[in-house]
C-alpha cells in the first residue's frame, strides 16, 4: 500500500490513520514495511527472495522471505524507509519507530548470500590459508584453494555425518551480522530525518 508500484508512494491512507489516532490523543509507533515486500518487487526482481536450506526460493505471500544481502532489496528498503522518515519524521504525534518486525536472522542460501558470505570470509580471514587452518580443512579434502570455491555449508545437503562445524559457526555469525546490518542501515536512515525525541526499536 505504501509503494504500490516502484517509485510510486501513497501515504494518504496512513495519514488518515495517523490523524484519527492523533485526534484521540494517542501516540503512534510506525513500523518500516521492509519485512513484507510487495508483489511487483518479486515479479520484477525474482532474485530478491531468500533461498532456504532445501534450496527452495521464497515467493510472494508471506513475510521475511527476502534476501537481506540482495542489492535490489537493500536499495528498495532504503528508499521506502527514507520516504517514510521524510513524510512522518517531524510529525509530533509519532512517538517512535519499529524497524522491520520480529527480525529473525534467517539462513539464506541464495546466490547473493553465497557471494556476500565469501566476501565476509575474506574480510575475516584475509588469506585462504588462514581460513583452511581455522576450519581444520586438512580433514575430508575440505581444503580450499581460493575463496571463490566456498559455498555455504548446508546441513540439508550433507548426509548424517554432518558438516564442518567451523564453517557452520561462521555462517551463523555471518547471518547474525547480515540481520544487524539491515537494522542498522534502516536506523541510520531514520535518524537523518526524524525528531530526536522519536525512539527507534
Amino acid at each position: 500500500f505504501l509503494e504500490p508500484n516502484e517509485g510510486e508512494f501513497n501515504f494518504e491512507w496512513l495519514d488518515k490513520a495517523v490523524s484519527l489516532a492523533a485526534n484521540q490523543g494517542l501516540k503512534i509507533i510506525l513500523c518500516t514495511p521492509t519485512a513484507t515486500i510487495p508483489a511487483w518487487m518479486g515479479e520484477k526482481y525474482p532474485d530478491i527472495y531468500l533461498t532456504d536450506s532445501r534450496l527452495m526460493k521464497g515467493e510472494h505471500g508471506s513475510r521475511q522471505n527476502n534476501s537481506l544481502v540482495n542489492n535490489k532489496y537493500i536499495e528498495s528498503s532504503a528508499r521506502i524507509v527514507r520516504k517514510m522518515a521524510q513524510h512522518y519524521g517531524k510529525n509530533p504525534h509519532i512517538w517512535g519507530w519499529q524497524i522491520d518486525n520480529e527480525p529473525q536472522a534467517k539462513d539464506d542460501y541464495s546466490p547473493a548470500s553465497h557471494q556476500a558470505f565469501r566476501q565476509w570470509l575474506k574480510n575475516k580471514y584475509e588469506t585462504i590459508d588462514a581460513l583452511n587452518h581455522a576450519w581444520g580443512a586438512a580433514f575430508w579434502s575440505i581444503k580450499y584453494n581460493n575463496f571463490d570455491q566456498i559455498n555455504i555449508h548446508n546441513p540439508n545437503a550433507i548426509q548424517w555425518w554432518g558438516n564442518n562445524p567451523h564453517a557452520l559457526l561462521d555462517f551463523r555469525r555471518f547471518t547474525a551480522q547480515v540481520q544487524a546490518n539491515d537494522l542498522d542501515r534502516q536506523a541510520k536512515i531514520l535518524r537523518q530525518y526524524i525528531n530526536q525525541n522519536q525512539f527507534i526499536t
